[in-house]
Formats: C-alpha cells, structure tokens, sequence
C-alpha cells in the first residue's frame, strides 16, 4: 500500500490557473547500467513488469499517459561519457515505452561532492514553473546528490504555484533491485516545516494524525 499525506493538507491551493507539466528528475550514473526488474515498494502505481536499465521508467510510465506532455530531467556528472550515454539510452527506452518527452539534461561537477551537489541544486531550480506535477528517482546518486534534488524540490513546492510532490522513489535493500516510495516522508518534512513555522504545540502528534488521515483515504 502507498502511504502518504494528503497532498494539500497543510498547503492552501493558490488561485489561478497554469498549464500542468509532469517533470521527472533522474540521476545517470558513471557506470555502464544493465537491464533489471524493479520491484515496486509501497506504491503499486510504479509497479513494473518489464525489464528496464533506469528505474525512473516505472515512474513514467506509472503515471503518465502516451499523449501528455512530460519533461525529463537526467542529472549527468559533466565531462563523463558514460553518463551521456546512459543518457541517450534512456532516450530510446522513453520511445518504447511511447512517451515523447522533452529532455533537459543537467551537467554538473559532481567529482566534487558538495560543491557540484550545490551547483545541481542552483541548476535545477530555475527548471520548476508552477503548476507542475514532479517524480523523483533517487537511485545512482551520493547523499550529497540526493539532498540537492530533494532541496530543490522543496523549493519548488513552497515558493511556486500549485506543484505537487507526486512520487520521490529511492534504492531498496543491499543486493535487490526496487523501487522504494519515500513520498510520505518527503510530504511529512513539508508538513513539519509548517507546523514550526506556525509554533504548532505537539507537532508529532499532528504529524501522525494527518499520516493516519492520508491511509484512511486510499
């Protein structure tokens, strides 16, 4: 079962309308990828049955359709050839799975761990608009990597209009090969960030009745 909070409990729909694009951030690794299935962990929706070299794939096609429009963001460590080629292979798995999606790559320093985590961070921010719907695939990256993603969504989702967090996946255990959901965890340090904002006496417990709330609505 997917856990998750609400998507607006603890953040007001702002008025007026944009056109929504569905974006998803992915990570293209220094290193030749081979062909796995992804079991799908705490969220049926990104279950996949094919084979695929990038678990960004199930999230794709989890939550698009063949005709809307989707841009996808891979994340390349600059001057690293094997990351440009996963890159262009992810292309072609885009077409067999028939999703015509806009490809904006990001080049990064990311031998320099914190320093190019910061340069992705200021590079991925100007790429959110309002009104989009976000995916995040969280696999082949450093910590460092991971926490600029996850920033720069952050960003998106308080300071723009009407951007939802639709799915943030990561790596599962040592050895296999999954797709974990960590959405809920991601919507939970929103929501914490909020309540501290607002001096909320007894955060925890707001915390985990809303989370109760977001599994008694599915």
């Amino acid at each position: 079962m997917h856990s998750s909070l609400p998507l607006n409990c603890f953040k007001g729909i702002k008025p007026g309308k944009e056109k929504i694009m569905k974006k998803f951030i992915c990570i293209m690794p220094t290193s030749v990828l081979e062909s796995h299935v992804y079991e799908a962990v705490g969220n049926e929706k990104i279950g996949y049955q094919n084979s695929t070299s990038f678990p960004i794939i199930p999230l794709i096609k989890g939550y698009t359709e063949s005709e809307e429009d989707l841009q996808v963001i891979p994340v390349l460590t600059a001057s690293d050839s094997t990351s440009l080629s996963n890159a262009v292979s992810l292309t072609h798995e885009l077409e067999a799975i028939d999703r015509d999606a806009l490809i904006t790559s990001i080049n990064a320093d990311l031998s320099k761990s914190v320093d190019g985590s910061i340069e992705l961070l200021t590079k991925l921010i100007p790429l959110f608009e309002d009104g989009d719907q976000v995916c995040v695939c969280l696999h082949f990256g450093t910590p460092a990597m991971q926490f600029a993603i996850i920033s720069a969504l952050q960003y998106a989702y308080r300071a723009l209009r009407n951007v939802s967090i639709e799915c943030v996946c990561t790596q599962g255990e040592s050895g296999k090969y999954q797709n974990v959901d960590i959405t809920a965890l991601v919507q939970a340090g929103e929501l914490l960030q909020t309540l501290t904002e607002r001096r909320a006496k007894d955060p925890a417990r707001i915390l985990s009745m809303t989370l109760a709330l977001g599994e008694d609505e599915e």
